[in-house]
């Protein structure tokens, strides 16, 4: 069992596979993108390139990614009261760390989104808000 101790990079993914296991919302999240890319391909006739794919992909995964440690933050305290052995009621990472990775990743979702379009960046935005 890993502690508050251990290093960082460890801890995150600690986390990461007890919350938000990396290879189920990748599966998950890439079947999505494809699914989506294909019906626009389709109706289209236009075809998206593998860069762009993997930008969407990733922006759609740390939205999912910036949610859950939204729900950590606002359930924490029925969750540490019900959840004793998690990663974060055990303190092995904490509210002001998650919260650090959640900017971390709105700011990597804002990059992308802009680097895809102005309308990818736009409908970004209004998730976001």
């Amino acid at each position: 069992m890993i502690s508050g101790s251990a290093p960082l990079p460890a801890r995150v993914w600690a986390y990461l596979l007890e919350r938000f296991p990396p290879v189920a919302y990748t599966l998950l999240v890439g079947l999505f993108a494809a699914s989506a890319f294909a019906l626009t391909s389709h109706s289209t006739g236009q075809s998206v390139g593998l860069d762009v794919a993997l930008r969407a992909g990733a922006v759609v995964l740390l939205v999912f990614f910036h949610l859950r440690i939204m729900d950590e933050h606002k359930d924490h305290e029925s969750d540490s009261a019900a959840y004793p052995e998690r990663c974060l009621s055990r303190g092995v990472v904490t509210l002001p760390l998650l919260f650090k990775l959640g900017v971390c990743a709105v700011l990597l979702e804002a990059g992308l989104a802009v680097s895809l379009s102005a309308s990818a960046a736009l409908a970004w935005l209004g998730c976001v808000v």
